[in-house]
């Protein structure tokens, strides 16, 4: 195969050489043969008996194949294009989304004993075995791949292309008989002139470039793939929001922003039988602070999650508010916390974002509250806005009327950024109280069952050398942290330790010092008092 002219088109290649999961050969579906490789690879010019595209800028709803299609053209311009020392390399916004389809090429040749005696796996390259051809991974560091001299570029997702330095950077040689630039995305939502995907886009539907090949699947028929039924489209029309499903399902492109939630949603799920309360006792509480001191308010939310329902129900909010001339007391914030610490009877978290907070959170760990740190990061808030939206669309959180909160929920946005979705709000309005329930929310989620956490354990490091926490999300000890020190003594350890005790009335948590001889006394203290632990180290 590796001394082969081109012997047979990606099809053809696919059915001889390419494997799936179950042993059988990869059979492209109907408008990936028709729409795609024929156009493609077997329309000549004439005159010069090479292919007639060298840009293929294919457009099709999330789920259709993309990968697959993308990965088996890359193999094919390796292997069996038939040009001396190709170079192909797998293009993305960043080496993530790049290796996506390097994962499916890998795949692809570990089932096939024929790939495999011609390509070398490494991790971000396949390599020929007669040193005549590597597929590499690029991500948009455009300075990095100046330089180099493509016969195949596989654009994946092209919408996430923010600049056009990689696709400078990888402009095909006039060297190359019939290089190929390869693009397979769905629509973005940037619709400006000098953005790439909406560029060309905009040449395709045109007909302004002869030498591309512009295919787009979008609205009723943005699906063509056979394993896209009506019930999986309902299903994520529902669980997304609604110009997110229109971008990735229906293949529009979009503004990028559209309302968060639905009066309907919001409507749904107001339980006139829920009161803001300042006490709670018999479950599992979450606490979360959204801290504002100026400009914004600080709010302060409180759920449990209902062992039988498994709805996230709201139990508290307070809101402090601030102004230029008179910012918001972070005295009072704290005390208004440690009373909430007192009188709901098992906190297990309070979570809060370190910024502006770091000298509270570690006056609160001092006086025994079970802190969480939630940074903001692009990870965090797309988790938080996706728990958000998916609990709303699915009815399984209860609110009592709050006006600022149900306002805000009425109001904010959700945008679509490169690393996912986030919450937003316009100018002029507000989402603290929004982004603290969905903090809450999302512990209230994530924290296993009350029978898995019993049986397990973490460490984390703590807020100085030499101190660390041991986590023991036991609801029957308020969820707590304990809180020790490792202490050298000649060549042994000793651990002083501050230990929750469970207050004789139920109202919550006291905390003792103990000391233990060495790491393992502490730990079977631990055990005692838990059962039998499994101790993992935080991430």
């Amino acid at each position: 195969m590796s001394s082969a002219p081109t012997i047979v088109g990606p099809d053809a290649f696919a059915q001889e050489f390419v494997r799936l999961e179950d042993g059988r050969p990869l059979i492209l579906e109907p408008w990936q043969t028709r729409r795609v490789v024929r156009p493609l690879f077997y329309t000549l010019d004439p005159a010069t008996g090479l292919r007639r595209f060298n840009l293929a800028l294919i457009g099709v709803g999330k789920k259709n194949g993309k990968s697959t299609l993308a990965a088996l053209i890359a193999l094919y311009l390796l292997l069996a294009d038939g040009e001396p020392e190709p170079e192909v390399y797998g293009a993305a916004a960043d080496r993530d989304q790049a290796r996506v389809v390097m994962g499916q090429v890998k795949r692809f040749v570990e089932r096939s004993p024929e790939l495999s005696r011609e390509l070398t796996i490494y991790r971000d390259a396949i390599e020929r075995k007669d040193g005549a051809g590597v597929y590499r991974v690029l991500s948009a560091d455009a300075p990095s791949a100046h330089g180099l001299n493509p016969h195949g570029v596989i654009f994946d997702e092209l919408w996430n292309q923010r600049t056009y330095d990689l696709w400078e950077a990888l402009t095909h040689s006039p060297a190359r008989k019939q290089p190929l630039h390869f693009c397979i995305t769905y629509a973005g939502y940037d619709q400006r002139k000098g953005s790439l995907l909406w560029d060309l886009y905009q040449r395709g539907l045109k007909g302004e470039d002869p030498g591309m090949l512009f295919v787009w699947f979008d609205g009723d028929q943005a699906n063509p793939a056979s394993w896209i039924t009506p019930a999986y489209l309902e299903q994520q029309r529902r669980r997304l929001p609604e110009h997110v499903f229109k971008r990735l399902h229906r293949n529009e492109w979009t503004s990028g922003t559209g309302s968060f939630l639905t009066r309907e949603d919001v409507t749904a799920s107001l339980d006139l039988e829920l009161g803001n309360t300042f006490s709670g006792q018999g479950q599992l509480y979450f606490a979360a602070v959204d801290l504002g001191l100026v400009n914004d308010a600080t709010a302060v939310v409180v759920v449990h999650r209902d062992p039988v329902s498994q709805k996230v129900i709201l139990d508290h909010v307070q809101t402090f508010k601030g102004s230029p001339t008179s910012p918001v007391v972070i005295g009072q914030v704290e005390e208004h916390l440690y009373a909430l610490h007192q009188h709901f009877d098992r906190l297990g978290m309070l979570r809060l974002d370190p910024y502006q907070a770091v000298s509270m959170m570690q006056r609160l760990e001092e006086r025994g509250l079970p802190v969480d740190q939630f940074n903001f990061s692009a990870g965090n808030i797309t988790r938080l806005t996706q728990n958000l939206f998916q609990l709303f669309k699915d009815r399984r959180i209860a609110l009592f009327e709050h006006d600022e909160l149900i306002n805000e929920l009425l109001t904010v946005k959700v945008v679509e950024k490169s690393y996912g979705i986030r919450i937003d709000h316009e100018h002029g309005r507000h989402d603290d109280h929004v982004i603290a329930l969905g903090m809450a929310a999302l512990a209230a989620m994530e924290t296993p069952t009350a029978k898995t956490m019993i049986s397990t354990a973490w460490i984390e490091p703590g807020p100085a050398p030499g101190v660390a926490y041991i986590v023991v999300p036991d609801p029957a000890l308020c969820g707590a942290r304990y809180r020790f020190a490792l202490e050298a003594v000649g060549t042994a350890e000793r651990v002083r330790a501050f230990c929750p005790e469970p207050r004789a009335d139920g109202s919550g948590c006291d905390f003792t010092q103990r000391e233990f001889p060495s790491r393992e006394a502490f730990a079977a203290y631990l055990r005692h008092k838990h059962g039998a632990l499994r101790f993992r180290r935080a991430a």
